[in-house]
């Protein structure tokens, strides 16, 4: 069992992007980490090669687990707790699914599985660890987006699913303020997380996915434009989520990147009938 004196976190998805960037910076703040990572620390030991160190000296802690798989996840949790027994410091909810395209081809299963991943899972995470995140009066950090408060066209179930996310963290903050937990959603624009070229874009063989076609292949043009030409480097935002861990007090939303800030002022003091014809041109402009 880790010294009791270091701080712990568990972090969900570490095997790239914000969630392996945070594990990093915060093993080197000399935190316990436990992250989740499908292939356990078998593929962990490929993935933090340069923390090896870290993970014999059991400084960091990897735990196979599939977050859409309740069993799976169940046993991941279980887990997590006997590692905390003093309790919990920061909880950080990173992992997500990327499911984009026409909400019409779109199937069941996949829709099921984005909110598996990007809010039942964190929900479920949430309520059975809170007992240790109160024993050491922590913090709760959920991932969401900017379509967390904001809808993109083909964005439409990731959306809702960030929406739900945002929407329990903003509760949460209400119901833990008294216990003196601290609860935040950060609200990331475009960063180099292999987001865009890792989503799944619906079910291309939908029997109506012809009469889209021609808009999925404008939409990947632009996601890849996006990706190349707009998208930040991620270390930005795992520096404001470190920042997050270690600051006395924190906001219950943080909007990072000029894109999710320019989103929540337009979404702020326009017009709801405004604004979506504001943004029914911008898309038509440049989505499609």
């Amino acid at each position: 069992m880790k010294p009791t004196a270091k701080k712990t976190a568990f972090i969900t998805g570490v095997s790239s992007g914000f969630g392996y960037l945070v594990t990093k910076m915060l093993l080197e703040k000399n935190y316990f980490v436990v992250g989740t990572i499908r292939g356990g620390e078998a593929r962990g030991r490929e993935v933090f090669a340069d923390q090896v160190d870290k993970i014999n000296d059991k400084s960091l802690v990897l735990i196979d687990a599939h977050l859409d798989q309740p069993a799976s996840l169940l046993h991941c949790i279980e887990l997590s707790i006997q590692l905390f027994p003093q309790g919990l410091d920061v909880l950080i909810n990173n992992a997500g699914y990327g499911l984009l395209g026409p909400i019409e081809i779109q199937d069941e299963k996949q829709i099921r599985l984005q909110f598996e991943t990007n809010f039942f899972a964190p929900l479920l995470i949430i309520q059975k660890l809170l007992p240790l995140i109160r024993k050491k009066q922590g913090r709760i950090l959920n991932l969401s987006s900017l379509v967390g408060f904001n809808v993109f066209p083909f964005y439409g179930t990731y959306s809702a699913s960030k929406h739900a996310l945002d929407s329990i963290t903003e509760a949460l903050h209400y119901e833990l303020s008294e216990f003196n937990v601290q609860v935040c959603a950060i609200e990331p624009g475009g960063f180099k997380t292999k987001f865009s070229p890792n989503s799944k874009i619906g079910s291309l063989e939908h029997p109506e996915e012809k009469i889209y076609a021609k808009r999925i292949k404008n939409f990947n043009t632009f996601l890849d434009y996006v990706q190349k030409k707009i998208e930040k480097d991620p270390l930005i935002v795992a520096g404001k989520i470190v920042e997050l861990c270690e600051a006395p007090k924190i906001p219950v939303r943080v909007r990072v990147g000029a894109e999710a800030h320019l989103n929540w002022i337009l979404k702020k003091i326009t017009p709801d009938q405004w604004r979506i014809r504001i943004q029914d041109w911008l898309y038509k402009r440049f989505f499609f």
